[in-house]
């Protein structure tokens, strides 16, 4: 592995970024029967990260559109760097049936940080890359928007906000 944690930071190197797209396509390829299927961890992500002891994450190698995936806190975090088509769509309140608003969901505009669980059983969801279908639970389809409001579904609870700050590509955690 290229990246490496530097003054508390993880920084992720463009290696990896491309090694894990590989791997992901690897992934797909897996019969539906497996571990994704069942909404055991995310899918449809650029990369997955172990953030380990680091506070934060370089995510600049990130194109609008690609989802990267940290795994921290014996959870999964996803870090949407959104399209300028999933922003539009995740402005609009219309439909999602939480009544946030994407201001009340995001810190920055062009990222989505949020726990990737879904709060009807606990399923991983799925990235769709889609501007207003953004992710999807496999266990009983219930649609989240790129802000991770639930659209449609099973549940009425958006995806779990996460604490963070974005400045210059690095997404940093607050503390506990």
């Amino acid at each position: 592995m290229f990246s490496k944690i530097q003054n508390g930071r993880l920084v992720v190197d463009r290696r990896d970024v491309i090694r894990g797209g590989l791997a992901a396509g690897a992934a797909a390829l897996l019969p539906a029967g497996m571990a994704h299927a069942k909404g055991e961890q995310p899918i449809g992500q650029k990369q997955t990260i172990d953030l380990g002891d680091a506070t934060s994450v370089d995510v600049t190698a990130l194109e609008p559109g690609e989802l990267a995936v940290v795994f921290m806190n014996g959870t999964f975090v996803g870090i949407l760097r959104r399209t300028e088509d999933q922003q539009a769509a995740a402005g609009a309140v219309d439909g999602a049936m939480s009544g946030e608003t994407d201001d009340e969901r995001t810190v920055n505009p062009e990222y989505l940080v949020a726990e990737l669980k879904c709060l009807h059983r606990g399923c991983y969801v799925a990235y769709t890359g889609e501007a207003e279908n953004a992710f999807t639970c496999p266990c009983h389809r219930t649609t989240f928007d790129a802000a991770g409001r639930v659209i449609s579904g099973k549940t009425s609870k958006s995806l779990p906000f996460i604490g963070h700050s974005v400045k210059d590509g690095i997404v940093s955690f607050a503390e506990g």
